[in-house]
C-alpha cells in the first residue's frame, strides 16, 4: 500500500516536471510518468493533466499532474480491504517560462 502510493505521487511530480518544459505534449506528460509505473509494476493506472490546455497556459499558472492507481488491482488483499478505493497523487507545478 505504501508503495502503490508513492508510485503514483512520484508519477505526478515526474509527469509535472515535464508538463512546464516548453512545448510539450499530453503524450510527453503522460510518458513520463507512465514510464516509472510501467517499472515498478503498478496496474490500470492513469494521468491526468489540469488545465486541459496546459501548453497555453500563461505564464505563472498552476499545472496540476493527478496520477492514479486502483487499489484492488494491485495489492494482494486489496480486493478485500480497499475494493473501489485509490491510490491518488497530486502535484501543482507554476509554469515559469
Amino acid at each position: 500500500m505504501i508503495f502503490l502510493r508513492q508510485s503514483v505521487e512520484l508519477a505526478a511530480y515526474e509527469s509535472a516536471r515535464a508538463a512546464v518544459l516548453p512545448q510539450t505534449t499530453l503524450v510527453n506528460v503522460q510518458s513520463a510518468g507512465a514510464s516509472l509505473l510501467s517499472a515498478r509494476k503498478v496496474k490500470n493506472f492513469s494521468i491526468t493533466v489540469t488545465p486541459t490546455n496546459f501548453q497555453t497556459a500563461a505564464y505563472g499558472s498552476f499545472i496540476r499532474v493527478t496520477a492514479s492507481a486502483p487499489i484492488s488491482d494491485n495489492s494482494l488483499f486489496g480486493s478485500i480491504f480497499y475494493k473501489n478505493m485509490n491510490a491518488v497523487g497530486s502535484v501543482d507545478f507554476m509554469k515559469e517560462y
